[in-house]
């Protein structure tokens, strides 16, 4: 350190005491120093003490300020090296602010002080190696430390969108990479792919590279150590960042769903780093951007898998209806085992809170995916699992056991699997779900016999008005719409409520009974008395009520009406049905088109209803 020494400032000062007194300047000390040998001339001894107490006093005080100078000046010039060498190496205009392989060689341990940083601070090359690319003219002048430009800081930092392509290749990149991952720093690599992420924020080919070695440095052999560095980056928050910028790249959705993955795959604190940045709407929105890919679909689900255990992650993928497109995917994709198998792991998770010790109600595209996955993958014993497995767990709700003991051939499903399954958890878990729906088959069954006994009397009971007995049989719908039997038996009973009370055909010709309808048709098709009891229900509604045409045709109705004809013995009323919603088309070929389009199977029989 050079430079002229200041001159010290004569004045006051402030003394421990609180006390301001005058600071002594060089000369005044000498002529006390000359004094202090004649006792005379200096005066009382009370004066003497007084002041050497403040001759001291002045001299420690010089002291201590000499020295927090001295330490304020070396901490400035040590952070001022520090930043120079961070502008001058890692934020290069040359390459948009990345790493210049060409520029750095081995890696340099700087203080803990530094922060991350000073783990990732790069030597320049002296001189370049024989071989070795040398920079040009251009570029030694872009590489001199920030200091040394005089232009402002708003001409050197254009912004991203208007640099359309890269000053550094992607093999450079590569390359690059793999050198720094050889030597065994993950600090060092993470900091790398981190840095490129943020760098390149609009090259598909870069970011697509990055977030896939972070996904596989994650899972590879020593990926604790990289799940540790990349935890503690921003690398959460960019990737994320990434899936919303290029929504719409498969490419990017799939490598950013993996990475995420791997990294919350072990520790509950990573899972819980990764939930918070934002991870269950961004793969959601991968879902419905994507759900015919079947990487981004196999990335995503493992991800929401993985942090579904979590209630925060629960209740956010409740709220974007996570379940529904979930099991729209593995709809979509039945043949592929693992989404098939994630997918079933998954709604397990959805279903249960371990810490309420409770079980939710089951939708009905859950119980349809679940099914569905176990039909389709009978002989692989890992599917069969887990399909048991959530099976299992949904029984804890008595609501589930019902709607799942009317899903045709379960029953017949679990005793082969309780028999012949490979994996012995399959079989103790199919098992324990027979016995439970035996038991509980065993009560409905009772109960159902008195449900349909009260139905019956109330419709016959005199003493009971028009209005209440419709408001009682409605209100049985949603309790019991699980029972197949006596869901026929209300809908027998509001077809002769409808005959015997015309003044409530309005009621009984609602949009959601109607709703009701179409939809016990269509989930229950081979079962013929809720087909037969339907249609007559609906060629009710359609007497001289055009209002509920146009309702029965939105829904679905006429499709439901037309399977129940050709699977069931419901040819008369159904033709009925039918003639009466071809009123709601303009003309006849209108109505025999959208029959031989949207129900082909059944458009010769139509042809032979028409000409009779």
């Amino acid at each position: 350190m050079q430079g002229k020494k200041k001159k010290k400032k004569e004045g006051k000062i402030e003394n421990p005491l609180g006390q301001s007194v005058q600071s002594p300047s060089r000369q005044s000390v000498g002529v006390s120093q000359e004094f202090s040998n004649d006792e005379e001339s200096i005066g009382t001894h009370e004066s003497q003490e007084r002041y050497h107490t403040e001759k001291f006093f002045n001299r420690d005080q010089a002291k201590i300020k000499r020295e927090s100078q001295e330490r304020e000046h070396t901490e400035k010039v040590f952070n001022r090296n520090q930043e120079k060498s961070k502008r001058r190496l890692l934020r290069q205009p040359s390459i948009r602010g990345g790493f210049n392989p060409r520029l750095i060689r081995e890696p340099s341990v700087l203080l803990a002080q530094c922060g991350r940083w000073g783990k990732s601070v790069w030597q320049v090359l002296p001189q370049p190696e024989e071989g070795s690319p040398t920079l040009s003219e251009e570029e030694t002048q872009r590489s001199e430390p920030e200091t040394q430009r005089s232009e402002p800081e708003t001409q050197r930092s254009e912004p991203e969108t208007q640099r359309s392509e890269p000053d550094i290749s992607l093999s450079e990149i590569t390359s690059f990479v793999k050198e720094i991952s050889d030597s065994g720093n993950s600090d060092i690599t993470t900091d790398v792919l981190v840095q490129f992420i943020k760098d390149y924020p609009e090259n598909v080919d870069i970011l697509a590279f990055a977030i896939g070695k972070i996904w596989d440095f994650c899972k590879g052999s020593d990926s604790e150590d990289y799940k540790k560095s990349v935890i503690h980056t921003s690398a959460p928050d960019d990737i994320l960042q990434a899936m919303k910028t290029h929504f719409k790249n498969p490419i990017i959705q799939e490598q950013s769903c993996g990475a995420l993955w791997s990294l919350c795959s072990t520790t509950p604190a990573y899972r819980k780093i990764v939930i918070r940045a934002g991870a269950s709407p961004r793969i959601i929105n991968a879902f419905i951007e994507h759900i015919h890919n079947v990487d981004v679909v196999s990335a995503g689900l493992g991800c929401l898998r993985t942090i579904s255990p979590d209630t925060e992650a629960r209740e956010s993928i409740r709220v974007l209806s996570g379940v529904e497109h979930v099991c729209e995917a593995m709809k979509v994709h039945s043949d592929v085992t693992w989404i098939q198998r994630d997918g079933c792991a998954f709604l397990s998770n959805c279903a249960v809170d371990v810490e309420r010790q409770q079980v939710a109600l089951a939708l009905d595209v859950e119980i349809e995916a679940i099914t569905n996955a176990l039909f389709t993958h009978q002989n692989d014993p890992s599917i069969i699992a887990g399909g048991c497995f959530v099976i299992k767990n949904l029984t804890h709700e008595e609501s589930n056991i019902r709607r799942l003991r009317q899903v045709d051939g379960i029953m017949e499903l679990l005793e082969k699997t309780s028999l012949y399954c490979e994996l012995p958890c399959a079989k103790e878990d199919a098992e324990a779900i027979l016995e439970t729906f035996g038991a509980l088959e065993s009560d409905d069954y009772h109960l159902e016999n008195q449900v349909i006994k009260s139905i019956s009397e109330i419709e016959k009971d005199y003493r009971t008005t028009a209005d209440n007995k419709t408001i009682q049989v409605i209100a049985l719908i949603e309790d019991y719409s699980w029972s197949r039997k006596v869901f026929a038996a209300i809908l027998n009973c509001l077809t002769n409520l409808s005959q015997m009370y015309p003044d409530q055909k309005e009621s009984i010709s609602s949009d959601l009974i109607i709703q009701h309808v179409v939809t016990h048709m269509k989930k229950y098709e081979d079962f013929t008395p809720i087909q037969i009891n339907g249609c007559k229900l609906l060629e009710e509604m359609v007497k001289d009520n055009d209002s509920c045409w146009s309702t029965i045709f939105d829904m679905d109705g006429c499709e439901a009406v037309v399977k129940a004809i050709t699977k069931h013995d419901a040819q008369k009323v159904g033709r009925v049905v039918l003639r009466a919603l071809s009123k709601a088309f303009l003309s006849e070929k209108e109505f025999e088109f959208f029959i031989r389009e949207k129900i082909d199977p059944c458009f010769q029989l139509n042809q032979k209803m028409t000409a009779s």
